[in-house]
């Protein structure tokens, strides 16, 4: 087994009103160096160059839900450590 995740179009979690009928919404990311772009509808977001003058922008929820191994899919997906600290300096 590993885990799936998927960055969904929520910006805020008091949006979800229903828990996830597999795995789970989690929230709290933040980004060093990079932004995300929200998708249209129901494209996907993506990563994109940092904006000036904003360090950390938050993520939007990640649905994370788990997999067979087998079935992963790593070809256009960019493999990215998570690292846990203090909090968010705000």
């Amino acid at each position: 087994m590993t885990l799936k995740t998927t960055v969904t179009n929520i910006v805020s979690p008091a949006e979800i009103t229903e828990s996830a009928e597999n795995g789970a919404y989690i929230h709290g990311f933040f980004l060093q160096g990079a932004a995300w772009e929200m998708g249209r509808g129901q494209e996907q977001g993506n990563l994109t160059e940092m904006q000036p003058k904003i360090l950390m922008p938050e993520m939007p929820v990640v649905h994370v839900t788990s997999i067979n191994r087998k079935d992963q899919v790593s070809d256009g997906y960019y493999d990215c450590p998570v690292y846990v600290t203090r909090g968010h300096p705000k």
